[in-house]
């Protein structure tokens, strides 16, 4: 690898374009990180839900998966599903395993370390992030089936597993970032964090004195040492205790001095005594303190029993306010687990863990035994019969994926709420929120909490009527909101202003929703039998200009139809120049549009999924003239794709960086843009060979946070050429195609290491 940085850059352009006609052997790369090591995603007819991820450490040290999430995406999912989030401290032993299961998995044939409800299934993506959802460093990822979003590595691992099959990784100490290259379908052998790896003993020449036999000697038998002990045999005990054992109360400030009188109770929920005999307590400090409280020989947590260690003179002390953490190591000097508070302390308070999960401050201070909480404490938040959570949106049929199905809920009081225990529930199924499928639980004033339907679980009636219940931790039926009529597709069931609900066309996840009269659907016959002339009624704005409005404004506007209704939807069609999507509700009557046709549009800024639109309402509302102009599409670089482009009829041209079901990506040096080919458009996807080039034509078009050029028919593409065919002239003609080429040539300036850019090209 080294010697590859070291060729002089002025080769890299014509070694570059070599390195796209004739690919590198695909090369083993060892692994100094997690990896996704096994994945199974049912277990058969009537058990679909039998799923479960296997994580491994191929390294030689320890792992705390704490401030980790492991996280899905749907088949085109463009935002992050949590699985599990991890808040406390699990370690994953040198050559270890972590294994995740879903909850309905009960005949597991080894118990899973943590178990939520989350599920995956056929066409996903699973990743390991460091971080938030979508934005956090993506440690290891892989999809599989026709899997299309921004999880997969390198090219997707084709098959989804049936029956009797799991997705696993060849060598487990192996990463080439390729998930096509790096899986199997395999029998199921889920392993977990009392599983470890034998590691592989190199022999070597024991070291021979002056003028004994050596190892140039043709006639020498080199003798082997005694195999050293590995990191597998030293740890692995230490961190299976961790993992199991709770910090169930901790006391910073007990009744008079604190100096010798703090204590920590621990309890051992497990079947065996733990020799708990020097282990070490710590407070914050990314280093272990010379000082730390050192348990005494001797001491043992019996199963199912507590004990209590009171920390001496002289060792760090644990802060009565400001916050502080109490870490605990194992005599191996290793970190392995810390309960953190950011609360101050009265005397003879203590922090005790709730049987939610959750810690609070309690005045019913109890040495080894069960925590006790009077009734008139709770948490650091507001929960239970006087928070004021309503049920603030319901969206049951989304435009695409029913899995973007969601139920949101909001704090419209002064204090923070703790969510943990509340239940949700539709006609046939119920969900408790719980800390094993959100990191964070508290909803905080004015704020919102969304529920996707992929945590839930939770199928949204779209005909028949609904009805959503929300019930708070003690049970009590807490707020309700019911549909009769059947779900019109892309429309949210959202609270105004009055506390009523009612059909708005604009999605608003996480934020303020917006209903008025011209968004809503009740007044859709009403507003049909006006005659709206539109010069009165409402302002005319150019297309380039409706980005700078609000949404919820009534606007009109003009344009020429870049894609016709039925391209991307029967109801969608876009408008070229600065671009937008229109969509007519359900109710109006779409007329014949064709490609180039001016019409003149009155309608209701909205959003769809983060992306701008104009909703109209009403027939009266649409003049146009067919046989018109034929817009003619923007010619930008790839790396211009996203919201400055939003709703733009494009043109652009790269190489082909990878493909995956329905969806492949193409760079002109500039970055990937995302090429979607919808089934509704007819097209055919073609041969999309990577380092061969591409010329795309299509809408730029937004999912959440995921921006694509969406062709519209088949002659919007054009792929399988060589390098340089086929590029689009703009402007300087002949030199900018000079220049789109050296753009993707010189990417190499930015991959130095060949390795990784042999495997970006191919």
């Amino acid at each position: 690898m080294k010697i590859y940085n070291k060729i002089w850059l002025g080769a890299t352009p014509i070694f570059l374009l070599l390195a796209g006609l004739f690919p590198l052997p695909a090369a083993g790369q060892m692994a100094d990180h997690l990896v996704i090591s096994q994945i199974q995603i049912t277990g058969g007819a009537g058990k679909a839900n039998y799923d479960f991820v296997e994580i491994h450490n191929p390294t030689s040290a320890p792992v705390d998966l704490q401030g980790y999430r492991l996280v899905k995406r749907t088949k085109e999912g463009a935002t992050d599903n949590l699985i599990k989030s991890f808040t406390e401290s699990f370690i994953i032993p040198p050559l270890g395993y972590f294994l995740w299961a879903n909850s309905d998995y009960l005949e597991i044939s080894l118990a899973a370390d943590i178990v939520t409800s989350a599920s995956i299934a056929a066409d996903n993506a699973v990743a390991l992030r460091n971080g938030p959802n979508d934005t956090g460093t993506v440690i290891d990822a892989v999809g599989w089936g026709a899997a299309a979003n921004s999880l997969i590595e390198g090219a997707v691992f084709a098959e989804s597993p049936g029956e009797g099959q799991v997705i696993l990784r060849k060598n487990n100490s192996t990463d080439t970032d390729n998930n096509s290259d790096d899986f199997i379908l395999a029998a199921p052998n889920p392993r977990n964090s009392g599983t470890v790896q034998t590691p592989v003993q190199n022999p070597q020449p024991e070291q021979q004195p002056e003028g004994d036999i050596t190892e140039n000697d043709p006639q020498a038998e080199p003798t082997l040492p005694d195999s050293p002990a590995s990191p597998a045999d030293s740890t692995p005990d230490y961190a299976k205790f961790a993992n199991s054992i709770i910090i169930s109360e901790i006391v910073p400030n007990p009744e008079g001095p604190d100096q010798g009188n703090e204590w920590v109770e621990f309890y051992n929920p497990g079947l065996l005594t733990i020799d708990f005999s020097g282990w070490l307590i710590d407070d914050s400090g990314d280093v272990l303190a010379k000082n730390a409280h050192k348990i005494s020989a001797g001491s043992e947590i019996s199963a199912s029993g507590y004990i209590v260690i009171t920390l001496s003179k002289g060792t760090p002390a644990l802060n009565n306010s400001g916050g502080d953490c109490l870490q605990l190591y194992s005599p191996d000097k290793v970190f392995r687990k810390k309960v953190c508070y950011e609360e101050s302390f009265s005397e003879g308070q203590s922090y005790a863990l709730r049987p939610n999960g959750v810690y609070a401050i309690t005045e019913e201070i109890t040495k080894s035994g069960p925590n006790s909480f009077a009734a008139s404490e709770s948490t650091s938040s507001t929960s239970g019969i006087n928070a004021n959570i309503v049920i603030n949106e319901v969206y049951p049929n989304p435009e695409e994926e029913q899995d973007e199905e969601f139920i949101e809920l909001r704090n419209i009081g002064i204090d923070e709420v703790d969510l943990t225990g509340w239940e949700i529930a539709d006609r046939s199924r119920k969900y408790i929120i719980t800390r094993d499928d959100f990191s964070e639980t508290e909803i905080g004033p004015n704020g919102f909490f969304v529920l996707p339907r992929t945590i839930t679980r939770i199928a949204l009636n779209n005909t028949g009527g609904e009805k959503v219940t929300l019930f708070n931790p003690q049970g009590q039926e807490h707020d309700a909101a019911e549909y009769e009529e059947s779900a019109l597709k892309g429309l949210s069931y959202s609270r105004n202003k009055d506390g009523d609900y009612e059909w708005s066309l604009a999605v608003t996840v996480g934020r303020e929703n917006i209903v008025d009269r011209e968004s809503t659907t009740e007044n859709l016959e009403e507003d049909a039998e006006e005659d709206v002339e539109i010069s009165e009624e409402v302002e005319t704005y150019p297309l380039a200009e409706l980005r700078n409005l609000p949404e919820g404004t009534r606007v009109a506007t003009e344009g020429l139809v870049s894609a016709v209704p039925g391209t991307f939807g029967e109801r969608v069609m876009y408008l070229a120049g600065s671009g937008i999507r229109v969509v007519f509700i359900s109710g109006v009557t779409v007329p014949k549009f064709t490609i180039g046709a001016r019409v003149l549009l009155t309608g209701t800024l909205t959003s769809s999924r983060g992306e701008l639109q104009l909703a109209v309402s009403a027939t009266d509302n649409i003049d146009f003239e067919n046989f018109g102009e034929v817009p003619e599409p923007h010619a930008i670089k790839t790396g211009e794709v996203g919201e400055d482009t939003e709703g733009f009829l494009v043109k652009i041209a790269g190489i082909i960086t990878r493909s995956a079901g329905s969806t492949f990506y193409i760079d002109d040096g500039s970055g990937e843009a995302r090429i979607l080919v919808l089934d509704s458009t007819g097209i055919k996807k073609p041969e999309t060979k990577k380092g061969s080039s591409a010329v795309i034509t299509g809408i730029v078009t937004q999912f959440g946070e995921v921006y694509r050029v969406t062709p519209r028919m088949q002659s919007d593409i054009e792929a399988g050429g060589v390098l340089g065919a086929g590029l689009p002239i703009t402007g300087t003609g002949v030199a900018e195609v000079i220049l789109v080429i050296a753009l993707v040539l010189i990417l190499g300036k930015k991959l130095l290491n060949l390795e990784k850019f042999r495997k970006y090209l191919l």
